[in-house]
């Protein structure tokens, strides 16, 4: 899946949604998102936490949830709404395979006025995405299109194509709204504070979930890294083959992304940064001030200087890193 693809479904996606695009197709569709949820918000009130917006939006959109958490209560839900005249519901057992997660499905007899129902699974360790899927199927449903209502069918997958890659950008946005978020992260974002803001806020979601949408939601310039030994991506020689530290998944924020700040993925981890200690000497966390000058691309290049505090904690595989410009 190239960045290209991905350009292209939100430029499809955001004229669907007949919006302006002057600018970034995908900040078009966030701030049309943004401006529905708004719209919720101002007819109910405040909200004080996570799952109570998850609520929200879900009654709005017309929607409800079903949870299965076993082979036999799939099956038994199956039953009830086919016993209802849903024909939808046919092969649900089949759709929900081991790489989907979620499928939203519209009703023919809408119950108690929602007209869409989504069935999260929850068998397994799928469970441990349940409210990151449950936004997922929102996040669909609040770009639906009037034409999509004619003949609509999605399916939440672990196969992501450009238009899944783009739902789960808006899902991430939701699940950790800013506008609640962001009083805990206004000076940074460290591992305690996500732990706390997951507590307080939304303790159903997973940690991975949590980590993206502390980050996602702080004001600074943000990234989220994770770090474990690799080769470089395109090897020339047998030397590049070597084993190095490598950032191996970067995420960045909006601020980071305005601030054009970069940290590329697969790039070596500086020997100096607490990143490396923390792997080298197997700890299980430490923090850091640090520059991210200190990055070298295998051009021998370096990045803006931008002095950051490093938080980095030891995984099972590697190293989970939080790096906040300060």
């Amino acid at each position: 899946m190239t960045n290209r693809a991905f350009e292209l479904q939100a430029e499809v996606l955001a004229r669907d949604l007949s919006l302006r695009l002057s600018g970034d197709p995908l900040a078009a569709i966030f701030q049309y998102c943004e401006k529905r949820v708004a719209g919720f918000l101002a007819k109910y009130g405040q909200i004080k936490s996570l799952d109570e917006l998850l609520a929200l939006v879900a009654n709005h959109l017309g929607s409800t949830f079903e949870f299965v958490q076993s082979g036999g209560e799939l099956a038994a839900l199956k039953a009830s709404y086919l016993a209802d005249g849903e024909r939808a519901f046919v092969n649900i057992d089949t759709e929900l395979d081991d790489e989907t997660f979620g499928i939203t499905l519209r009703l023919d007899h809408p119950r108690f006025g929602m007209r869409y129902v989504s069935v999260i699974d929850c068998r397994g360790p799928k469970s441990q995405a349940r409210y990151f899927t449950q936004w997922h199927e929102l996040a669909h449903l609040l770009v639906l299109t009037d034409q999509q209502r004619i003949s609509w069918r999605r399916t939440h997958a672990g196969k992501k194509d450009a238009e899944e890659r783009i739902v789960d950008a808006i899902a991430g946005r939701f699940a950790f709204h800013r506008a609640l978020v962001e009083p805990f992260v206004r000076e940074g974002v460290s591992f305690e504070i996500v732990r706390s803001v997951k507590a307080k806020l939304c303790p159903n979601s997973s940690w991975q979930a949590a980590t993206l949408g502390v980050v996602n939601a702080c004001p600074r310039p943000c990234f989220l890294l994770r770090a474990k030994r690799a080769p470089k991506k395109r090897a020339t020689s047998a030397d590049d083959t070597t084993l190095a530290l490598r950032a191996i998944q970067v995420s960045r924020n909006d601020a980071a992304r305005r601030a054009g700040l970069q940290i590329y993925p697969n790039m070596r981890v500086p020997a100096r940064s607490v990143i490396t200690r923390v792997h080298d000497e197997s700890i299980n966390g430490a923090q850091a001030t640090e520059d991210l000058s200190w990055w070298e691309t295998s051009t021998g290049e370096v990045l803006e200087s931008c002095r950051v505090q490093t938080h980095a904690r030891q995984t099972y595989d590697g190293v989970e890193a939080i790096l906040t410009a300060l």
